[in-house]
């Protein structure tokens, strides 16, 4: 008995205890700690920029797939993949015999069709000029005792002494051996005048048609063979000795050597700041870059504009088609809109952004003399942002205070307080 009264007064006087520490507490409430907090003033401007990183890809200033324009079998490829050509150099041949066979039976033809051709512009040589004019005089000798032979058949015939026939006989040997010298005569004068005009041109014609088919074997053989048509690389070998190819089959692709073009696809409304860029770079190194180009259409896909920048570099820099480049292009954006730095910024609702401005207490009690603020959050939205800082527009008046950082540790309606620091 004595124990149970003893563990009754004991609850007693802790309940009592208990109820007197809460009325005590609603008299005099404890004083609540005022978080420290460091703040920026925000000050608008009326437009900012921020630089933007394009990129492109490194492209020969030229490139070509090289073929034959003839078909025929390859004889011989004299260069190897990745390897450097000079311009002219050769490249690769083709079997020629046939048409150098060809070309030798056109040399046969041609000497003998000469040789027309001088004889023709020469004339027949005095012998045979002689020749002629000794026949006429035989001829002449001929008509004269034809003739005489006539008369004295016809005399006689006149006497009775020889028959009709040996007169008629004697009359025809005569116009035989005057249309033997008429054509004697004839053969006479055209060797002596020597050769007609129209003979000559057509001979020469002969000689000429020959030429020129050999002028165009000769051009068939210079196409035979397979030249660089600039200083460059070989990038791909398509074919090897020994297999015929058509015409216009692809042997050899080559891009030029130490000239290059960078291509950047822009949008149209930044062209015009194209003109300020000096350099690109490529591998993290800088090149220095003369006047662009604009390709004059608009992509209809991406909406861009393609660029071109010529490049030369040294051929101990080598520099790779399809090398990833970049330039950087300062854009201008003309709105209301303040710089924040980032820890100042929190998630919103619906994917917004906000931060907390700070209103003074001017009516409230202030601990220790110490101005204090009210945190309220105000919504913002994001313009630019460079990793560090972002550039917003927001409804907050020009020079106001807001949070700088610590922003997870307050909410709306709290009471906080400047540090330095901000």
């Amino acid at each position: 008995m004595p124990l149970r009264l003893a563990i009754q007064l004991a609850a007693a006087t802790s309940v009592m205890l208990v109820v007197g520490c809460q009325r005590e507490t609603q008299r005099h409430p404890p004083k609540l700690a005022v978080l420290p907090v460091t703040a920026i003033a925000v000050e608008y401007r009326s437009s900012f920029s921020y630089p933007i990183t394009y990129y492109g890809r490194v492209e020969p200033a030229r490139r070509a797939t090289l073929s034959f324009e003839r078909p025929g079998r390859l004889e011989e490829v004299r260069v190897n993949e990745g390897q450097r050509i000079a311009a002219g150099q050769v490249l690769a041949l083709l079997d020629t015999s046939l048409l150098e066979a060809e070309k030798n039976v056109l040399l046969t033809q041609r000497k003998t069709e000469r040789a027309l051709l001088d004889r023709l512009q020469r004339g027949e040589r005095a012998e045979v000029i002689e020749e002629a004019r000794a026949e006429v005089m035989r001829l002449n000798v001929e008509l004269r005792r034809a003739l005489t032979n006539k008369i004295r058949n016809e005399k006689v015939y006149e006497e009775k002494a020889i028959a009709r026939a040996e007169v008629d006989q004697a009359t025809y040997t005569y116009q035989a051996a005057e249309f033997a010298l008429q054509q004697a005569e004839h053969r006479l004068e055209a060797l002596e005048s020597g050769s007609r005009v129209e003979d000559v041109g057509a001979q020469q014609s002969r000689v000429d048609a020959i030429d020129a088919q050999m002028e165009l074997i000769d051009v068939q053989l210079k196409k035979m063979v397979l030249f660089a048509p600039f200083d460059a690389y070989c990038v791909k070998r398509h074919q090897d000795e020994g297999v015929t190819l058509t015409a216009g089959q692809s042997v050899l692709e080559i891009n030029e050597a130490n000239l290059y073009e960078c291509r950047f696809s822009i949008p149209y409304s930044s062209i015009k700041c194209i003109s300020n860029v000096e350099s690109l770079r490529i591998d993290g190194k800088s090149y220095s870059v003369s006047k662009p180009r604009g390709i004059a259409e608009i992509d209809q896909t991406m909406r861009t504009v393609d660029i071109l920048f010529p490049l030369q570099v040294d051929a101990a820099e080598r520099v790779l088609p399809g090398q990833a480049c970049t330039i950087e292009l300062s854009k201008s954006v003309e709105c209301k809109c303040m710089y924040v730095p980032l820890s100042a910024l929190t998630a919103s609702i619906r994917g917004l952004w906000s931060f907390y401005g700070l209103q003074p207490n001017e009516d409230r009690e202030q601990p220790d003399k110490v101005p204090t603020y009210t945190v309220e959050k105000f919504d913002v939205t994001i313009l630019h942002s460079d990793g560090v800082g972002a550039m917003v527009s927001a409804t907050l008046p020009h020079g106001s205070l807001i949070i700088a950082e610590g922003v997870h540790k307050v909410v709306p309606g709290m009471t906080v307080r400047i540090v330095e620091g901000g």
